[in-house]
């Protein structure tokens, strides 16, 4: 399932959120099967202090994230080609 966007502050968050939820299994695991449990919960709140971080527009931290962020998209437009 995925998580209701109102825990996950902003498009973007959200986005990824979800890019991550349906390819990357392991972050898969974590945010969908233990959204609940204290890893999936963790992990959730380590998403939302880097949100917050970003807000402040911090620039190591905007790039990381930005990283990261073209990176799970990649990801994903990788793994769903078969599709288009």
């Amino acid at each position: 399932f995925l998580i209701d966007s109102k825990l996950l502050p902003g498009t973007q968050g959200v986005s990824v959120y979800r890019c991550a939820c349906h390819c990357i299994r392991q972050i898969q695991v974590f945010f969908c099967d233990g959204l609940f449990h204290a890893s999936g919960f963790v992990l959730l709140l380590i998403l939302l202090i880097f949100r917050m971080v970003i807000i402040h527009l911090l620039i190591f931290t905007n790039i990381i994230y930005i990283y990261i962020y073209i990176y799970i998209n990649e990801s994903c437009v990788l793994s769903n080609a078969h599709y288009l």
